[in-house]
């Protein structure tokens, strides 16, 4: 009976070194990292990259109109900044669709852009259209945390509870908008 406990014993302790540390972050890369979207997949990688542990630095130029699949979460005083490759067309304030340039579809179940504990991120010249959640249509922002705006477009995002757009969850996050 002994025996058999200390198997038992010895099969978990194996069991939960070899997967349970297999599922830590990676520390996130030193110096800044650019980063190419131009399908579904590279947003997926994306994800994969940010979900790094600490601070990083990332620069990530947005190729065209690709849907996100997924939520994308900035945390841990994390910087990123999220370029488009070419301006979409906007006329009279509205977005025009046969001219999307540079636009992060979030979809209707995609959830959105989360920016929390810290950290910034930066929107230049890029759509975010199509989002939806509980707050927070196309980015939401939490715990102290930045975001910055520059020729940026939001179109069709919803919230059931405010902020559309954008939603700010505390008096200590920040938001600029140009």
């Amino acid at each position: 009976m002994l025996l058999d406990i200390r198997k038992m014993l010895v099969s978990v302790l194996f069991f939960s070194l070899f997967f349970v540390q297999g599922t830590e972050a990676v520390p996130c890369p030193s110096g800044t990292v650019s980063f190419n979207v131009t399908t579904t997949a590279d947003v997926h990688n994306l994800a994969d990259l940010l979900d790094c542990s600490g601070q990083g630095t990332f620069n990530v130029t947005w190729y065209g109109g690709v849907r996100i699949g997924q939520s994308i979460e900035v945390s841990s005083q994390k910087k990123v900044t999220i370029t488009g490759s070419e301006f979409p067309t906007i006329r009279s304030g509205e977005y025009i669709k046969d001219d999307p340039g540079a636009s992060i579809d979030l979809g209707p179940t995609a959830g959105i852009l989360s920016v929390v504990n810290g950290s910034t991120l930066r929107l230049n010249k890029v759509v975010l259209k199509g989002g939806y959640s509980e707050a927070g249509g196309a980015v939401a922002v939490h715990s102290s945390s930045y975001l910055y705006v520059v020729d940026c477009g939001f179109t069709n995002n919803s919230a059931l509870n405010g902020g559309e757009a954008v939603f700010n969850q505390e008096s200590f996050t920040h938001t600029a908008v140009q």
